[in-house]
């Protein structure tokens, strides 16, 4: 196992692009949404059937035109309620608390020394990835002075030493945030959020890499271009690992689109040329009168080809009538409409459930979700849970995943070539600051708690937690930053 360190592993961290801020796509320009007229008998439920088997027959522009056509039924359609949680009630039953599951009793992983991966002081928020054949890549925002940095590390020989991918400086009128990479299809995909301070405008931006000695773009665009709506907590995945080369990119973020107010919102590419998004940005949750949407986490798993989006949720009525909870929207064909909001875990059992991470395998129809909760009253007592489902969102059980000291942070990977998940957290007691590790075939039965990093000198994150992948490289070795 590796455990992988940026120095002042703190604050916040981005993903950059080495162009003109201004551009948004090959071109430099955003495609404009296309007008879809629906025919009288359209059937929704066929149409849904016949997308999944454009998809599997390579019919890339039928399957484009069936999901546009999809997504304007929905829109067409669907009812937005108000309820008195955010403005809508959800039927869903609220989630089965168990104990914690200790898991089982055989030999833990081994870590190895602290590897750093960048010597600067003043790097902050790391997410990490690998290829297929074992590179490792890296990303964090370099903070120097006034200046915001992209930086990009790349090692080849499973995290031992690093070499710099990509470097940017985005200037003094920029700040970054919501850092995002992963590989699909062996293709670097990095996401972020670009704020000009000087106007206040936003920008959610996806870039698309050739992995290599140096940085390779491809690809690079926006959902939504620069607008005033400032945008939080934006996060991307793909489905590569189920569609191969034939893959969409899914985009989730929040918008705080006026005081108290908030809008989650999704969009997606349908393959990785992302200057263009057939699914143009959509709402899928509005709140206001200061209910919000604070955190968001989407993920591709599953043998039925479903996409979901944990969100952090701040009710109307928080800490007298409701509590914080996650929230869940589920879409079984390929972005183009989702469910309503569905309860991840409860919104009335006097405790917080916050800092969602999901993640899905790929090869059945289990889910986790990895969270933070603490007593909605002191808001302490920290601890990770487990919130897991094995028919993809169905119902969902709730245990204890790491309960001792102060736990938070936590973040879930699936592993791309089977169905196992790899977990990390941050634990504070009295005097130490660690990162813990834990690993899983069943989302019911994890390993005991493994300690990857013990610091007593201050400097690990309370704001920023821990990223956790592994190396399909060496054995699925995994690796944590």
């Amino acid at each position: 196992m590796k455990k992988l360190v940026i120095s002042m592993l703190s604050m916040f961290a981005v993903l950059a692009l080495a162009h003109d801020v201004s551009m948004v796509g090959t071109d430099g320009q955003q495609t404009p949404p296309i007008s879809i007229e629906l025919p009288a008998d359209f059937d929704f439920d066929a149409a849904q059937a016949e997308l999944k088997q454009a998809r599997t027959q390579g019919d890339t522009q039928r399957a484009r035109m069936l999901g546009q056509m999809i997504h304007q039924y929905w829109l067409e359609h669907r009812e937005m309620e108000p309820d008195p949680v955010f403005n809508g009630t959800s039927t869903n039953p609220a989630p089965e608390q168990q104990g914690e599951d200790r898991g089982p009793s055989g030999p833990l992983p081994l870590w190895g020394d602290d590897v750093l991966i960048d010597p600067r002081d003043g790097a902050q928020q790391v997410q990490m990835a690998s290829t297929s054949w074992g590179e490792l890549y890296a990303i964090a925002v370099l903070k120097d002075g006034a200046d915001d940095w992209l930086l990009v590390r790349r090692s080849t020989d499973n995290g031992a030493t690093w070499t710099t991918y990509h470097e940017y400086n985005f200037g003094t009128d920029y700040n970054m945030s919501s850092p995002g990479i992963f590989m699909s299809n062996d293709t670097i995909i990095m996401s972020y959020i670009l704020e000009q301070t000087s106007s206040g405008d936003h920008i959610v931006f996806v870039r698309v890499c050739v992995p290599g000695p140096s940085d390779n773009v491809i690809y690079w665009g926006s959902p939504t271009g620069y607008y005033d709506a400032t945008c939080e907590h934006f996060s991307v995945c793909t489905d590569g690992v189920i569609w191969g080369s034939g893959h969409y990119v899914y985009a989730t973020w929040v918008e705080n689109y006026m005081p108290d107010s908030t809008r989650l919102m999704t969009a997606t590419s349908e393959d990785i040329n992302v200057s263009s998004w057939e699914v143009p940005p959509v709402v899928i949750q509005d709140t206001d009168n200061g209910a919000e949407i604070n955190e968001t986490s989407i993920a591709f798993g599953s043998g039925t080809d479903a996409l979901w989006i944990a969100a952090g949720a701040h009710p109307i009525g928080y800490p007298f009538v409701f509590d914080e909870f996650i929230v869940g929207y589920i879409s079984t064909n390929y972005g183009s409409s989702w469910s309503d909001d569905s309860l991840i875990t409860s919104h009335g059992n006097n405790t917080d459930e916050y800092e969602p991470a999901i993640a899905g395998a790929h090869n059945n129809t289990n889910w986790v979700v990895l969270h933070t909760t603490a007593d909605t009253t002191t808001h302490a007592n920290r601890d990770v849970y487990n919130t897991y489902s094995l028919n993809d969102g169905g119902s969902w059980t709730t245990e204890v995943w790491i309960d001792a000291h102060e736990n938070f942070l936590a973040d879930v990977w699936a592993d791309n070539n089977g169905i196992g998940f790899f977990g990390a957290c941050r634990q504070n007691d009295a005097s130490s600051e660690r990162i813990r590790f834990k690993q899983c075939s069943i989302p019911q039965s994890w390993t005991a708690s493994f300690l990857v990093n013990d610091d007593i000198s201050g400097v690990l994150s309370n704001v920023y937690g821990p990223s956790v992948t592994y190396n399909e490289g060496t054995a699925q070795e995994a690796c944590v930053a």
